[in-house]
């Protein structure tokens, strides 16, 4: 948490699969979805259970020891202020 607002970090390692974007310009107003699953114990499988919107990414750090981290505000930020409005 920062002053009032509230914030979640992303982070993206760049290392040698190189499966990553060299950026992530364009994503502002993204969506962060969070999401509850729950494994079924005979087969192994995973399940949606519930999901919610979390957060609404705004921006990315430069690459900086292998790793950017995508910053989005997070709950507390988006409806304390969805209410002011």
């Amino acid at each position: 948490m920062n002053g009032r607002l509230d914030y979640l970090d992303s982070v993206c390692w760049y290392g040698p699969s190189k499966e990553l974007p060299s950026t992530f310009a364009g994503i502002s107003g993204g969506p962060v979805w969070g999401i509850k699953l729950i494994k079924d114990e005979q087969t192994g499988k995973f399940r949606l259970l519930k999901s919610a919107l979390i957060g609404i990414t705004f921006y990315q750090t430069d690459v900086k020891n292998m790793e950017r981290r995508l910053r989005a505000h997070f709950i507390r930020s988006i409806y304390d202020l969805a209410w002011k409005i």
